[in-house]
């Protein structure tokens, strides 16, 4: 077989292919290709090698390095000397991802690359010894393949061509070392561009010796008779893919496709240009989902679908390059590198037709502005409107079958005119039109005239947005002035005014619809309002707006509508959103972005009944609804639309089924059987866990023991709760269109969206069992809603786990006992000392006053008496002050543990009702006697512990009273920082409000003067002051929207500020002045003391400072405590 030359293809000047006799052919959509180019951040316009891994990322060899792409960005892989963990060479030649996910990369000069997606590094491995070549022959990894055994085959050749040996070599899964394969019989195949792998497992390849095939044995044959073939043609294979038939496509170097036969080695010639053409290496061919074959020419790219024997081909999109590689990714999309244009996307996405101004060939296309009305006269043709101050404003005639434009300015028959607001059929040949202001006019749209008509009992001067006959036949004009009404054979119009019902203003007597409804009557769309006409009673009455008769609409302006045969209507709003209503039980839903909405203003509604759907116009692009599924599939100017803004009332369904959208720049009209329905959702995964944002590599001694994206659980120590979690969105449709949303469970108490940077970071989690899911949405709104989840428990310090607890209960219980023993004997012993005294001396007296003894009896037996009574009191003091200093620990642990019991004894509530649940389940009885009892058992254990709690915590705050004059302050100022301080109370009062309200949350921050010296103060005191003013001010915003807090220190001269501001309710003015008065308060009772900002602004005066307010109702308020510096 002759040589390949390889790089000198680019030089090539390729012909136009003719088509084959025996085939048919059709154009593929153009208008669906995407390009990326070295502005777009691809390395090299020259795309040699393509790869699309598990995770769905596309990665893109060029002449100038290697590229990741996520859909937003591409990531470079750099060749750097100094790092050894980077790629090594810089023209790309060969991907191949392998069975552990390794991507193995193929570079120049001579460089074998293997990245680990697990370290995020490179292996490199040598092989250029193991070729024989010339010494001034340069090899190239051209093709890599792994068979089903693991073992990895590279297929070696030169960029120009020239003839090597052993172009053969393999990866040894025992050592790990390249080597070269042996050909029987010791010769060696030379120079193997392609290989691939059949159904079966066996491996294919394509060299300058000709095709060979080696079986899952390891045997090797040569496939003879193709050489015949392609010899006789002056051609050689190019590329081959195997179908599940266990056929084979090949494509040559001259651009024929073959149908191969591996059986009996046959070539059937599907395809051949009859022009001859230059030969090309760069053919390459892919099959899709449904095994269409898709293989590049010399002339662009083709698509051939083998049960039709149809061709479909491109010719120019793809730039004047031959195309050199095609990959399709897990979306459907075929990915096509070129050989200098860069890289191509063709997605075969829903295409709409639509038709807009073009100034290049204003005979021929629609008039200038924005569409306002579009109707269909009995001829089928379709008369558009458009209005703007533009002299290219008018008419245009559409004829739906033969696609033609005739546009009919408003200059060519009325100079006067700049807008029609409203148009009808009126005859045969005859429109009815009005502009604003300017009355009512019959147009003859053979000649062209405009003739004025009379409106008898109207105002020839009104704002006319629609002509409307009803069913019965009676004659209806919405204006800005009311509702009109001919009645059938009655010859005047007769005025209704909206603005005079109840609620109801000036705007709602501008009428810019009104539909016929089959059960309920004539709906009327307004600027404010939507109300229905009753035929029966000759009445108007309003809907959706009375909060006190039913749910009301979002917003008043109603812009389109639709009513179903079962009387349900779809309102479209304007900044509003989408709401179904029930006529009969007022009742409303409305969708909104957070339902994937695009716009909340929907301009027009149209009703496609056989798939169960609306299709909403809006002022973000077209969007269709499942009413089933309530889902949104939007699309946007990139799907073919005529722009992303439409016209409120421009639309229509045809008589032949196609649906018409009016907007800002012309018409999209489309049949909507024939917009591909079903989106497939983006792949969602994680692709980082970062502690104290540092990246964690898995590993035995790692937190992940496998990649973030295979793990399901991971197990944090307590002082390892600084987290942040990547995320990947992947959907290549129209990446900046995907959106997400993520929440922690046991955390956040709703969804967080967006749509840009994707991760999410936790700074400060508590001891807990948490579950982080995240789920995307692509393009057209379709969610994954499976997504990524990770479950994460953050494991509490050793002092706060349940044996922990226990420990504490049983030293708790040894110590009451023990300190009750030393105490009565420290009682027992100290009586026994001071009675001895006494003995002592009252035996010295009795010796002294012997002789009185008689007379002086009686008083000393009082005098006795009372020293006993004495010596007990004093004893009782000091042994009262004793007990009161040494129980108040064992009453903490009694406080506190009768707590965690309490809690202890709830869990296991909680898991036996579980427990029964699952028995219950599985046919068993959920309850039983002895159930029933343990439970009474629980629930008695339970109160007990309520009451020891209770009465704990009575002996607490009465030990509390006996200790409360023994405190005291040292009140010694020292140097202390006051960023520090105010920080340290803030998280203090933060987490201690959390620790008692597990739904309490509120946004804070400082904003601290980092110039602020240390100051003079006594830090305790200052601190319960800042202390009191944050608790007040997180307990003000705890019931607002967005709450937010804020602590910031400044430099005032000789002064030192510092501020507590919050966005809470404020503080009214008739309660401003007594806030700092012992006792006020505005909590309820048994919440506050009125204590806290008297204590605060009397610490703050004994440091020589103030303490001021200010506050605005509703906005919030900002406390500022003045500190002098000395």
């Amino acid at each position: 077989m002759n040589h390949i030359n390889t790089k000198s293809v680019l030089l090539l000047v390729l012909g136009l292919a003719i088509l084959s006799q025996t085939a048919s052919w059709a154009q593929l959509g153009s208008k669906n290709f995407s390009q990326f180019t070295e502005d777009d951040g691809i390395p090299g316009s020259q795309v040699n090698s393509l790869l699309v891994d598990k995770f769905g990322y596309i990665w893109v060899g060029t002449i100038n390095g290697l590229a990741r792409y996520n859909g937003y960005e591409f990531k470079r892989y750099i060749s750097d000397p100094n790092d050894s963990t980077a790629i090594k060479g810089l023209v790309v030649q060969a991907l191949f991802e392998d069975s552990k996910g390794q991507i193995w990369v193929g570079s120049g000069p001579e460089h074998l690359n293997v990245y680990s997606p697990v370290s995020k590094s490179y292996r490199h491995y040598e092989y250029k010894h193991l070729v024989d070549k010339p010494v001034n022959v340069e090899t190239v990894i051209e093709s890599i393949i792994e068979d089903d055994k693991g073992r990895i085959y590279f297929g070696i050749n030169t960029n120009y061509g020239e003839e090597i040996k052993n172009g053969l070599l393999y990866m040894d899964t025992e050592d790990e070392s390249i080597k070269r394969f042996e050909m029987p019989g010791g010769k060696p195949i030379n120079n193997v561009y392609q290989i691939t792998k059949d159904p079966e497992g066996c491996i294919w390849l394509l060299s300058y010796d000709g095709m060979f095939k080696l079986d899952k044995e390891g045997k090797i044959y040569k496939i003879g008779s193709l050489g015949e073939t392609f010899g006789k043609n002056d051609e050689y294979p190019s590329d081959i893919q195997f179908k599940k038939n266990g056929h084979a496509w090949i494509v040559s170097t001259s651009s024929s496709l073959y149908d191969f036969n591996p059986v009996d080695s046959t070539l059937k010639k599907i395809f051949t240009p009859k022009k001859a053409l230059n030969n090309s290496i760069f053919n390459s061919l892919v099959l899709d989902s449904l095994e269409n074959v898709w293989f590049t020419t010399n002339n662009g790219l083709a698509r051939y679908e083998e049960g039709k024997k149809s061709f479909e081909f491109f010719t120019n999109e793809t730039g004047q390059s031959p195309i050199t590689i095609l990959k399709f990714d897990g979306f459907g999309s075929l990915w096509l590198g070129t050989a200098a244009d860069g890289l191509f996307k063709y997605d075969k996405r829903a295409v709409f037709q639509s038709y807009s101004y073009d100034r290049s060939n204003i005979s021929g296309s629609l008039t200038a502005g924005w569409v306002n009305n579009i109707i269909e006269t009995k001829d089928k043709k379709i008369w558009i409107t458009t209005s703007g101050s533009t002299q290219d404003a008018g008419l245009t005639v559409f004829d739906q079958k033969t696609n033609i434009l005739q546009p009919l300015p408003y200059t060519s028959f009325f100079p006067n005119f700049y807008e029609i607001s409203a148009i009808k059929e009126n005859a045969q040949n005859e429109l009815l039109m009005t502009s604003p202001f300017r009355g009512v006019f019959k147009f003859d749209t053979k000649r062209k005239t405009l003739k004025k008509f009379e409106t008898p009992g109207m105002d020839s001067n009104l704002h006319i947005t629609q002509f409307y006959q009803d069913s019965n036949g009676n004659e209806w004009i919405c204006s800005y002035k009311g509702l009109y009404k001919k009645a059938l054979g009655k010859e005047a119009y007769i005025n209704y005014d909206l603005s005079k019902i109840s609620d109801s203003n000036a705007s709602s007597n501008e009428i810019t619809r009104c539909f016929e409804s089959a059960r309920h009557g004539l709906w009327l769309l307004t600027n404010n309002g939507l109300f229905l006409y009753n035929y029966k009673t000759d009445t108007i009455e309003r809907h959706g707006y009375d909060i006190d008769s039913g749910d009301i609409f979002l917003s008043q302006d109603i812009n389109s509508f639709y009513e179903q045969p079962d009387g349900i209507t779809w309102v479209g709003t304007w900044q509003g959103g989408l709401s179904r209503y029930d006529r009969y039980t007022k009742k409303i839903r409305t969708f909104t972005h957070n339902n994937g909405l695009p716009s909340m203003s929907i301009q027009g509604i149209l009703s496609d009944d056989k798939n169960k759907s609306l299709w909403l116009s809006t002022f973000d692009g077209l969007s269709r609804f499942d009413i089933e599924a309530e889902q949104f599939s939007n699309y946007s100017t990139a799907d073919g639309i005529q722009g992303q803004l439409f016209a409120d009332g421009a639309y229509l369904k045809t008589s032949e089924g196609e649906f018409i959208f009016g907007g800002s720049n012309g018409i999209t009209l489309f049949k909507p059987e024939n917009i591909k329905k079903n989106s497939p959702p983006p792949k969602v995964f994680l692709t980082d866990l970062k502690l104290f944002n540092k990246s964690i590599i898995p590993g035995e001694r790692s937190i992940l023991k496998k990649p973030i994206y295979d793990t399901d659980e991971i197990l944090l120590a307590y002082d390892q709760n600084n987290i942040a979690i990547e995320f990947t969105i992947l959907h290549y449709a129209n990446p900046t269109k995907n959106k997400f949303s993520y929440k922690l469970e046991n955390y956040d108490n709703e969804w967080r969206e967006g749509s840009s940077r994707q991760d999410a970071y936790y700074p400060d989690l508590g001891p807990g069992t948490y579950v982080f899911r995240v789920k995307g949405a692509n393009n057209n709104g379709v969610w994954n809603e499976k997504g990524a989840v990770l479950s994460i428990t953050v494991s509490p310090p050793c002092w706060l786990t349940k044996w922990a607890y226990f420990a504490y209960v049983l030293i708790f219980i040894g110590g009451v006992f023990a300190a009750n023993r030393f105490f009565r004997h420290r009682v027992i012993v100290s009586e026994r000392k001071k009675s001895q005294v006494r003995e002592l001396e009252q035996a010295k007296e009795i010796e002294k006053a012997y002789h009185k003894l008689e007379q002086s009896h009686k008083t000393l037996k009082a005098t006795q008496s009372q020293l006993i009574q004495s010596e007990k009191m004093a004893s009782l003091g000091e042994l009262t002050a004793g007990i009161a200093h040494e129980i108040q620990n064992p009453l903490n642990f009694v406080n506190n543990f009768s707590e965690v019991s309490s809690e202890l004894v709830q869990e296991i509530k909680e898991s036996r009702t579980k427990s029964q649940a699952l028995r219950q389940s599985s046919g068993a009885e959920a309850r039983s006697k002895e159930d029933e009892l343990e439970d009474e058992i629980l629930d008695d254990i339970k109160q007990n512990l309520e009451k020891i709690n209770h009465h704990g915590k009575r002996a607490d705050a009465i030990v509390k009273g006996m200790l409360a004059h023994s405190r005291s302050s040292s009140g010694e100022k020292v140097p202390t920082d006051l960023n520090a301080l105010a920080e340290e109370y803030l998280r203090l009062s933060y987490h201690g409000l959390r620790a008692k309200d597990k739904s309490f949350n509120a946004d804070f921050s400082t904003d601290f003067d980092p110039s602020l010296s240390k100051i003079h103060i006594v830090p305790q005191e200052i601190g319960r002051a800042l202390l009191n003013l944050i608790n007040n001010a997180f307990q003000a915003v705890s019931e607002v929207k967005n709450p937010k807090v804020i602590v910031a220190t400044k430099q005032l001269g000789n002064v030192v500020q510092i501020t507590v501001s919050d966005n809470g309710p404020g503080i009214p003015n008739t309660i401003k002045d007594k806030i700092f008065q012992p006792f006020f308060t505005t909590k309820p009772t048994g919440q506050g003391t009125g204590l806290g900002l008297s204590l605060s602004y009397d610490i703050v005066r004994a440091h020589g400072g103030e303490l001021n307010v200010s506050t605005i109702e509703g906005e919030g308020s900002e406390f500022s405590i003045l500190i002098p510096v000395k």
